[in-house]
């Protein structure tokens, strides 16, 4: 799989220092030969909510 992150929005907490909200959208494009050859080329998109404080915690 190749993947992108074509849009991506980080919201400061206000208040709380270090900690955020994103939100992102991430497209991914499989490449695969011999026994998985049928999912070469399929496509898959994703939409994440992240709530971290100082880069850790749910997502």
């Amino acid at each position: 799989m190749t993947c992108k992150t074509p849009e991506q929005h980080a919201i400061p907490v206000e208040g709380d220092p270090g900690h955020v909200l994103v939100i992102q959208k991430i497209t991914c494009t499989g490449s695969a030969s011999g026994h998985s050859a049928r999912f070469d080329g399929g496509q898959q998109t994703w939409v994440e909510a992240d709530d971290l404080v100082n880069g850790s915690g749910m997502y």
